[in-house]
């Protein structure tokens, strides 16, 4: 999937995001990232390796920002985790994902009332922010559960 950070994101067509007119999102399998990494021009020093993720990290390229997002299942923490890898530069953000996850975060940030998306270096705010609403009472619980 691909999106235009307009007010919100919009839905566009691959070509419709290299027109340089406005930044995007896009939502890649890692089939889909390998065929087209070239074509999105970002200049990637560390190659995001969607297959390789055990946790949540950032790592500075000369010219974008790479890493990945792990989420593990907070009821079954033995289950499967989402995880997916992004690079991100100043003409957008390509979300690498074979779990679902990224897509579904996109569309809970397309349906909230302030689903602006538009600057991309906040996207990552963004998605932090997303992912991290219920770390607090998470957290509360798996020590409350360890005090007993």
């Amino acid at each position: 999937m691909y999106y235009l950070i307009k007010d919100t994101l919009t839905e566009a067509g691959r070509d419709e995001i290299k027109t340089g007119e406005y930044q995007f999102a896009a939502v890649l399998t890692s089939a889909e990232w390998e065929a087209q990494k070239d074509s999105f021009d970002m200049g990637i020093d560390i190659e995001p390796d969607p297959s390789d993720i055990h946790s949540i990290k950032a790592e500075v390229n000369y010219d974008s920002l790479t890493g990945s997002f792990f989420i593990p299942d907070r009821n079954n923490l033995s289950g499967e985790s989402e995880k997916f890898a992004f690079a991100l530069d100043e003409k957008g953000i390509v979300f690498i994902d074979d779990s679902g996850a990224a897509e579904k975060i996109i569309a809970q940030v397309r349906r909230s009332k302030n689903g602006d998306f538009r600057v991309s270096r906040d996207s990552c705010m963004i998605f932090w922010s997303r992912l991290s609403e219920t770390t607090a009472s998470c957290l509360s619980n798996t020590t409350a559960s360890l005090t007993k």
